[in-house]
């Protein structure tokens, strides 16, 4: 009898151990399937200290980064990026929609995309979405506003005419406040001012074209604007973080991305759009100017981040759809406007050092060998 316990110990110990490995080997790759691409990199300019476009390119390959989104079309960064195999976001800039006229006049919206597509467009060079504008209900400028869905259709037009509104999307990426409810996240609703006369018509010509919403969200920012009512590790995406029920529908939420993100599906159900595709434009948590923003945060939400993503999980209301983002940026920005904390959003700095580490393939995944990426853009950054 005393074998048979003592075999029965050494079984139990054997499968602690085997399980144990299972758990440690996971923190390098998924050991139940092929893990999904991680998340693109924004670009941000805002500086006077990077180095040149060919020399971020080489550095971007080193690092196997194969998603980028860049704020402008600007030659030189074109060239730079033609023939390199790195997916590609590209923008038209507030100052350009209004400056170049491509709202009201459908041949500035083709010559800008003879411009500044064309030459660049193709297999090699995979420009996966344009988007018009950046934030432009966050501005103040209604002109901008009446311009931005016109843009977007004579741009769409303009591809379509040279035969690539199959292979480039066109959307614009609202900011965060365009959310005017987001608890609990059923209740979702964009912001009255903006619901009908933009966020509306943008939706439309979305379902319209297959293109996906866009919306940069910063945990970072509902922290900092009410760190009484906001939970730290929730904001972090920690897994140790508090859990929150969505009392209408049962959902449990376990960090606050995923509540943001649900009520935006939310709220464009309520607008007649309840299969729309979200990708967060920009998301990231900032190293240093403020008493939320230190090294150890900052690795630990973009590192959190990452596993979301490469594990292939969805949100409670959109399971089946996994989250698609790009971390805000790639450098740190020494001359960007408003408080300290955003001028350190980089993950590395202008001399290619890092300003932390992350683990690109996922630490500790959780697989879901058997969901597909169903997004629009089909990001691959890793």
């Amino acid at each position: 009898m005393g074998g048979r316990v003592s075999l029965f110990c050494t079984w139990i110990l054997l499968v602690l151990i085997s399980a144990r490995w299972l758990t440690t080997s996971s923190a390098k790759k998924c050991i139940c399937g092929p893990c999904l691409p991680g998340p693109g990199i924004c670009f941000g300019e805002e500086a006077n200290n990077i180095r040149g476009p060919t020399e971020i390119v080489q550095f971007l390959q080193r690092q196997k980064l194969k998603s980028i989104r860049l704020y402008s079309t600007h030659a030189p960064i074109m060239k730079a990026f033609q023939g390199k195999k790195i997916d590609l976001i590209v923008g038209i800039s507030n100052a350009d929609l209004k400056l170049t006229g491509i709202a009201w006049n459908y041949a500035a919206a083709e010559l800008w995309v003879k411009t500044n597509i064309l030459p660049y467009a193709s297999a090699i060079t995979p420009i996966k979405a344009i988007v018009v504008g950046n934030e432009v209900t966050s501005v103040g400028d209604w002109d901008l506003v009446s311009q931005t869905e016109p843009a977007m259709r004579n741009i769409y037009k303009a591809l379509k005419k040279a035969g690539l509104d199959d292979k480039i999307k066109v959307s614009t990426p609202f900011g965060q406040d365009i959310l005017e409810v987001t608890w609990p996240p059923s209740d979702g609703q964009f912001r009255v001012q903006y619901a009908w006369n933009i966020v509306k018509p943008v939706l439309d010509f979305l379902s319209e074209t297959g293109s996906p919403l866009m919306i940069n969200l910063y945990t970072f920012s509902s922290y900092k604007n009410d760190p009484q009512d906001v939970n730290l590790d929730a904001a972090l995406l920690n897994a140790w973080g508090p859990i929150s029920v969505d009392y209408k529908t049962g959902h449990v939420y376990k960090n606050l991305l995923s509540q943001l993100i649900d009520s935006a599906y939310a709220a464009a159900e309520k607008m007649g759009h309840p299969n729309i595709t979200l990708v967060l434009s920009e998301t990231g948590w900032p190293s240093s100017g403020h008493e939320a923003a230190s090294l150890e945060h900052a690795a630990m939400y973009s590192q959190n981040l990452v596993n979301l993503i490469v594990g292939g999980g969805g949100t409670p209301l959109r399971p089946d759809l996994p989250i698609q983002a790009y971390i805000y940026s790639l450098f740190n920005e020494n001359m960007r406007k408003g408080d300290d904390d955003k001028r350190n959003f980089g993950i590395f700095k202008p001399n290619f050092v890092p300003v932390y580490d992350i683990e690109w393939n996922g630490e500790d995944i959780i697989c879901f060998p058997h969901q597909k990426v169903s997004s629009s853009l089909d990001l691959a950054s890793s």
